[in-house]
């Protein structure tokens, strides 16, 4: 009778959960839609204000549905897009609290005005309640297997190789930066570009370093320490330079493997995403200095908003890409996705192929060669490869994609494999879709390493 109870309150705890999963979801595409419909009905905003209003409302939306219970604000879907709505409205939203005042440097900020941001801002709504869809498709796909207990689960040579990917990594950055002058010769953000500007080696070496902390973390026990202790470390070199990508990225995917094993509440993340957008913001003002700037104190002020001001200039890709189109340029049909595969058949076949600084077929070099370093965007590629219907596309993907990241297990091998796929998408955010595969392919090389010829391999299934 005992057990018979027992399974009546498990069967109605779950049918609970699955009720309140319902509602929060059918809540948050309800809201994507709401603002959909007004953002349509507009042509985007007519106001800045407008503007900004509809961009929280997307984004509320879109992390209503992302919400994993399990998980709380670590989760996968959750941070990433969290993240999205900082590099895609931060700017807009400062703009309209603070006025000139969050405008950065002294370049042409002509762009942020609401006739030139109303199509960018559409594309930008269109692509949350894209990705709420992709979302909610994901988290109601059934899981095929259970996962194992976290605490029984084997690390392998999760350790081992994730050590060595670290160090390895951080040795080629360093030789990077010898090879160049060494750290005597940067002065500030703008001077370590110069010095890191087309090396490759120091490109491999911070993707090498971020997954190898992933992974240490991954492994639990005195690694997960030594991870962390690195990632401080690293912070504290990297940062002061204005290097915001190799560590904010890093941190995100860190954040996301502790919360598969301890659910982060949100008040907790919410406190240090506004520490990080204060350090942010004081970066901001001191990192044409460098260490120099950030000692002296040259800075006027700490404010959160002006670091979501900061990382909100990648709205400039969505908002380019969208007047090239308007002007009348062809779109790729997808050539952006699969350039580096091209690349490598070509040479393979010894096919004539343009240097990569030179091929137009990848995005981030087509940016370049147009604009300038101003990064990338999911929304501005999407929409290069297949109009309106790419920003669709992209975005409901990458809901899906994240969604079921969230439901790997916090075993070593389930959260190495979530942080293998995790970081490059994630990185993704402001850059070309192009590094993706490659990148979450070697870190499948190092999790096969981690784990091949393993007795129990505990953890690959999805929950």
């Amino acid at each position: 009778m005992t057990g018979s109870r027992s399974g009546d309150l498990l069967l109605v705890a779950d049918a609970t959960g699955r009720h309140h999963r319902w509602v929060r979801v059918c809540l948050g595409l309800a809201i994507g839609l709401v603002t959909l419909i007004w953002s349509t009905s507009t042509g985007g905003g007519e106001a800045s204000a407008a503007q900004a209003g509809m961009l929280i409302a997307a984004f509320i939306g879109l992390l209503v549905t992302a919400w994993n219970p399990r998980a709380g604000a670590g989760g996968s879907a959750f941070l990433y897009f969290f993240v999205f709505a900082l590099f895609h409205g931060g700017l807009v939203i400062a703009y309209v609290l603070h006025g000139d005042a969050a405008l950065l440097g002294g370049g042409d900020n002509s762009w942020i005005a609401a006739e030139r941001l109303a199509p960018a801002t559409s594309l930008t709504v269109i692509g949350a309640a894209s990705a709420s869809a992709g979302v909610a498709l994901g988290q109601f796909a059934r899981a095929k297997t259970p996962p194992s207990p976290v605490a029984t689960a084997p690390a392998g040579r999760l350790p081992v190789v994730g050590g060595a990917a670290a160090v390895i990594g951080a040795g080629m950055i360093g030789s990077a930066l010898w090879s160049n002058g060494g750290l005597a010769s940067v002065g500030g953000y703008l001077e370590f570009l110069d010095v890191v500007a087309g090396e490759s080696v120091f490109s491999y070496g911070t993707l090498l370093l971020g997954l190898g902390l992933c992974l240490l973390v991954a492994s639990g026990g005195r690694s997960r320490i030594v991870g962390w202790a690195s990632m401080l470390a690293l912070a504290a070199l990297a940062l002061p330079l204005g290097l915001r990508g190799p560590v904010l990225f890093p941190l995100v995917t860190l954040v996301m493997i502790e919360a598969k094993r301890r659910r982060l509440r949100l008040w907790v993340f919410l406190l240090v995403a506004a520490a990080v957008l204060s350090a942010i913001s004081v970066i901001r003002q001191t990192r044409a200095q460098g260490f120099s700037g950030l000692l002296e104190g040259g800075w006027t002020r700490i404010d959160p908003i002006d670091g979501a001001a900061e990382m909100g200039y990648s709205l400039f890709p969505v908002v380019q890409v969208e007047q090239w189109m308007s002007a009348g340029l062809p779109p790729m049909n997808g050539v952006t996705f699969i350039a580096p595969v091209v690349r490598v058949a070509e040479r393979l076949l010894g096919v004539p192929s343009p240097p990569g600084d030179q091929d137009l077929r990848l995005f981030n070099v087509e940016v370049f060669t147009r604009i300038g370093p101003i990064g990338g965007s999911p929304i501005a590629e999407g929409y290069r490869n297949f109009d309106v219907l790419g920003v669709v596309l992209v975005m409901c993907v990458l809901g899906f994609v994240l969604a079921r990241i969230d439901r790997l297990p916090g075993t070593p091998q389930g959260a190495a494999l979530a942080a293998v796929i995790m970081l490059p998408v994630v990185t993704a955010v402001r850059n070309s879709f192009a590094p993706v595969i490659p990148q979450i392919l070697i870190g499948l090389v190092l999790v096969g390493a981690a784990f091949l010829g393993s007795r129990d391999r505990g953890g690959g299934g999805t929950g």
